[in-house]
Parts: C-alpha cells; structure tokens; sequence
C-alpha cells in the first residue's frame, strides 16, 4: 500500500511539473501552430499521469481510512501520514473533478 501511495503521489509531482514546464514554453507573441504542440503535449502527457495517479490514489486513500490497514501497511510515522493526507486531498480533487466532469457532460449531452 505504501508503494501505491507512493508511485501516486510521484506521479502527480511529475504531472505537475510538467505541466508547469510546458505553460512556461508559452508566451503572448507564440504562434498558433506552437502553441498547439505544446497543447498536444498537455494532452499527451500531462492528463495520462495525472489520470494514473488518480486510479492509483482515489481506492487506495480510501481504504487507509481503515485504522486496521493502516497498521497492517505501516502508514503510521509523521511522514507517511503526511503522504496519506496530501493522497487524500488530492483523490477528493479527482473525485471531485470527476463527479463535475459527469455533470457538465450529462446537462449538454441530453440538454437542461
């Protein structure tokens, strides 16, 4: 469990590093046509990671919930509860993403 929080946890820091790379490259006189490769490379790289670390994060945040899975992972020093709590927030952003993403799709696709 602790190795899934991790890989999470990693792979959100890397999407987001990435994604800060990647606006840095854009500035107001960019092309057109530079500008949507770097939209390109959001797309193709920065939303997969962070979509894996959501499908890492999200069960496995919720199932530490359980004091018992807890102590049978050994989440229990000041830094790995610190992990588990940043994984929290960060699966009740997906989630929270996801459930308005759903939402916004079902009010235009079958209309208000």
């Amino acid at each position: 469990m602790r190795t899934i929080q991790m890989t999470g946890f990693l792979t959100a820091l890397l999407a987001l590093l990435l994604g800060f790379g990647f606006v840095s490259l854009t500035y107001p006189g960019i092309s057109a046509s530079a500008a949507g490769g770097i939209g390109f490379l959001f797309l193709t790289t920065v939303l997969p990671l962070l979509g894996l670390s959501a499908i890492l994060l999200v069960p496995s945040s919720l199932y530490l919930l359980k004091r018992k899975v807890r102590e049978a992972s050994d989440i229990s020093g000041k830094v790995w509860k610190a992990v588990w709590y940043f994984n929290l927030t960060l699966s009740s952003i997906y989630s929270v993403t996801a459930f308005l993403l759903a939402v916004w799709y079902v009010r235009f696709t079958f209309g208000s």
